[in-house]
C-alpha cells in the first residue's frame, strides 16, 4: 500500500505530491499543481483528507482550497482573503477556519463546507488583532506564528512570537473571545504547540526554551520550562513540536523537538517521567535542509 504526501514550503509556487512505498521504501514526486507564492502551511478537512486548504504567505494574504483524488492529483476550488498579511498557519474546523496572519498579527476566521463553494464568505472575520513586541530584533510587532485547537472544550490556542504569550481563545454562545494570554520570558518567542494528555507544550524559538502547562477549565499551570535541545545550546532556534500517540511496537509517548542553526540542526527526543520532562537522544544532520 503507497501512501500520498502533499508538500508545500517557501522555495516553490507548487504543491508536491510524494508518493512513499514503504515495501519498496521509495518516495517519488509524482504530481504537482501550482497555487501561487510560498505555500508554507496546509491544513486537511476533518474527516476527509481530500479536501486541502493552503496559505499563501504573502503580503497580501490568501487561502486556497483543493481537491486530491486517490492518485494524489489536485485541483484548485477557491480562493479567499486571509484576512491579514503573510499567513503562516491555519487550523480547521468542520464549518471554520482560523488564520494566523504573521506579518500583521491578526487572526480572522472563515466560515468553511466540505462541499461548493467551500469558503462561505470572501470576508474574513477577525477574532484579534495583537499588538505585542519583545526585546528581540525578529520582535518589532506581534506575530502569531501557530494555532492549537482542544476539540472537546472549544478552545484553541495562538503563540506570538513577537509579543512573548501565547492566546487562549474559547467560544461563548455565538463568537469567540481572548480569555487567557500567558506570559513567557521576554524575548523568548513563542512559536508553536502542541496539546497532549492534558497539558499544552509550547516551543520558544528564540529562546531555545520547551514549556509544559497543566490544561485547567481557569487557567494554565507551568509545570516545566527546559532548553529545546534536552541540553543548553543558546546559539539554536527552535522549530517545531511533534507528539505522536502511543503504539503496540512504541508504548510509550516521545515528544520530538527541531531545533536549527546552521550546519548542526537536530532534533530533539524527550519523554515525561514521574512529572518531568528527560531528554533521551539527539538527531543530528548535515544536509542543507532546515528542520522548520
Amino acid at each position: 500500500m503507497s501512501f500520498n504526501i502533499v508538500v508545500g514550503g517557501y522555495s516553490e509556487s507548487d504543491l508536491f505530491t510524494l508518493t512513499f512505498d514503504p515495501e519498496v521504501r521509495t518516495l517519488q514526486r509524482t504530481s504537482t499543481v501550482q497555487v501561487g507564492y510560498r505555500p508554507s502551511w496546509l491544513t486537511d478537512y476533518p474527516g476527509d483528507k481530500s479536501l486541502v486548504f493552503t496559505c499563501l504567505e504573502q503580503q497580501d494574504g490568501a487561502i486556497l482550497a483543493l481537491r486530491y483524488d486517490a492518485e494524489g492529483k489536485g485541483e484548485v476550488l477557491g480562493r479567499v482573503p486571509s484576512g491579514g498579511g503573510w499567513p503562516c498557519a491555519m487550523l480547521a474546523t468542520k464549518d471554520e477556519l482560523f488564520v494566523a496572519n504573521y506579518g500583521t498579527g491578526y487572526v480572522p476566521v472563515i466560515p468553511i463546507s466540505f462541499n461548493a463553494p467551500y469558503f462561505l464568505s470572501q470576508n474574513p472575520t477577525v477574532l484579534a488583532q495583537f499588538t505585542g513586541k519583545g526585546p528581540h530584533e525578529r520582535q518589532q510587532s506581534s506575530h502569531p506564528n501557530h494555532i492549537n485547537f482542544l476539540e472537546d472544550r472549544q478552545e484553541f490556542f495562538v503563540p506570538d512570537l513577537g509579543g512573548d504569550r501565547v492566546y487562549r481563545f474559547k467560544k461563548d454562545a455565538s463568537s469567540w473571545s481572548v480569555v487567557e494570554e500567558t506570559a513567557h520570558a521576554p524575548g523568548t518567542g513563542a512559536r508553536h504547540t502542541v496539546i497532549y494528555d492534558g497539558v499544552l507544550y509550547t516551543v520558544l524559538e528564540l529562546g531555545n526554551r520547551l514549556t509544559a502547562h497543566r490544561l485547567s477549565t481557569s487557567s494554565l499551570e507551568l509545570i516545566a520550562d527546559i532548553p529545546s535541545t534536552g541540553t543548553p545550546a543558546p546559539d539554536m532556534l527552535a522549530g517545531a513540536i511533534f507528539i505522536p500517540a502511543p503504539t503496540k511496537r512504541f508504548p510509550m509517548s516521545y515528544i520530538y523537538v527541531s531545533n536549527r542553526d546552521q550546519g548542526r540542526d537536530s532534533v530533539a527526543v524527550l519523554t515525561r517521567m514521574f512529572g518531568l520532562l528527560l531528554p533521551c537522544s539527539s538527531l543530528h544532520h548535515a544536509l542543507d535542509y532546515i528542520p522548520r
